[in-house]
């Protein structure tokens, strides 16, 4: 079976034509606002923020008129946008010049001429100041011309881009719905996978890495699958293929996501496969991985870290073992675990490993219990110092996590 990206139909609707004056009252209200700014703030286009709301203002509404009239014609869609765009241009300027003037608004709208030979006049002689120099002639066209390419330009884009991803169901006449990050997962052949993904296989899905919600909150890149679908009548499908980058910036995520297959129109059965959280990859956790001899491996490391074991580090892990697991941790279990460490064993990838095991309290706690072991004899060397930033980096904890669990100790 072929799969195909979805397409808007191209249908004009009787729906379509309630947004002419739903766009023309729009149009209206948004002018009025922008260009009482204007006047309270002549360097409204050194003020990015007013400017940009306007913009974006624009394309909010365009999009609405879209979503409002069903329309899922792509020309039409763009002549909405432009619509809302130059009619905000015009009417601002025709709102602007009457509150310079003794005309009116409507002088100004009804009369493009007389418009445009105001503008030429005011830009000429120019209506506000600089830092003590008028603002006029070329500079003042300048200005006017971003200004329109910005307030046109904005709606048109934001129009098209909806319009001809957003999907429609023509068997119900409604508009799908969105479920986001269905799937998550990682893949070492991404062009391979977005090949598959377009025949609608999706076999790849179970050789696919899992990611954690730990991950997830962590600097890295994982893939994601969402689904459009009509959930009126349950006919219309269309799944996309993400990739999301995420990043700490100050201690804050940020994803940014690239597309790389969008509304692949599918059947019944891959629906129904994709919204089963069953067939998402899972992390399947083995017995070794439990938190009693995850504790064990990583504090036997740290008794270890300085090169010679004291029988007080063992009786201090036996007793810490045994207050954060419950269980009964005798000596020699923690002396097992010391002898179990290869010399090639790599604190920082069993941390790692451990990481997908542990939920974010068991994070801090396997850090702070690590670090009691480090100050059981009064100090904490070198080697003991450099044990914990790895456990630390391998569990995933940002720096102020790390200070904050070290701050909380100290208390």
């Amino acid at each position: 079976m072929s799969y195909a990206v979805y397409k808007p139909s191209g249908k004009i609707g009787p729906k379509s034509f309630v947004v002419i004056p739903v766009a023309i009252v729009g149009a209206l209200l948004v002018s009025w606002l922008y260009t009482m700014a204007l006047f309270i703030n002549p360097i409204i286009y050194l003020s990015l923020v007013i400017f940009a709301g306007a913009s974006f203002g624009l394309g909010w509404l365009a999009r609405q008129m879209i979503v409002i009239g069903h329309v899922r014609n792509i020309g039409l869609s763009l002549l909405i946008g432009a619509f809302l765009g130059i009619s905000v241009t015009y009417m601002s300027h025709a709102e602007l010049y009457a509150e310079l003037s003794d005309y009116t608004i409507a002088e100004f709208a009804l009369n493009p001429i007389f418009l445009w030979e105001s503008a030429n006049y005011i830009a000429e002689v120019g209506y506000f100041e600089v830092k003590g120099s008028t603002f006029d002639g070329g500079m003042l066209w300048i200005a006017w011309g971003l200004e329109a390419l910005g307030l046109i330009v904005t709606p048109i884009y934001m129009a098209y881009t909806y319009s001809s991803s957003r999907v429609y169901c023509e068997n119900c006449n409604n508009w799908a719905e969105e479920d986001n990050n269905l799937m998550l997962f990682n893949a070492d052949d991404e062009a391979a996978m977005k090949n598959q993904f377009l025949q609608g296989d999706l076999s790849f899905i179970k050789d696919a890495l899992p990611v954690t919600a730990h991950e997830v909150n962590q600097a890295g890149e994982h893939y994601s699958i969402d689904e459009e679908w009509c959930k009126k009548c349950g006919q219309t499908h269309a799944i996309s293929l993400r990739k999301n980058i995420r990043k700490i910036e100050k201690d804050k995520l940020s994803i940014d996501q690239k597309t790389l297959v969008e509304d692949l129109v599918v059947d019944q059965a891959i629906h129904e496969f994709v919204q089963d959280s069953s067939n998402a990859p899972s992390v399947e956790i083995p017995a070794e991985m439990e938190v009693k001899q995850i504790l064990l491996t990583i504090l036997g490391h740290m008794a270890k870290a300085d090169g010679v074991v004291e029988q007080e580090e063992i009786d201090t892990i036996a007793d810490l073992c045994g207050k954060v697991t419950g269980e009964d941790v005798d000596t020699q279990a923690v002396q097992a675990a010391i002898e179990g460490l290869s010399s090639d064993f790599n604190i920082l990838d069993f941390a790692a490993k451990a990481s997908h095991y542990l939920s974010d309290e068991g994070r801090a706690l396997v850090i702070k219990t690590a670090l009691m072991v480090a100050w059981a004899d009064g100090q904490a060397d070198d080697s003991e110092v450099q044990a914990i930033n790895q456990i630390a980096a391998g569990l995933g904890l940002t720096e102020a996590q790390f200070k904050a669990i070290i701050d909380s100790m100290q208390e």
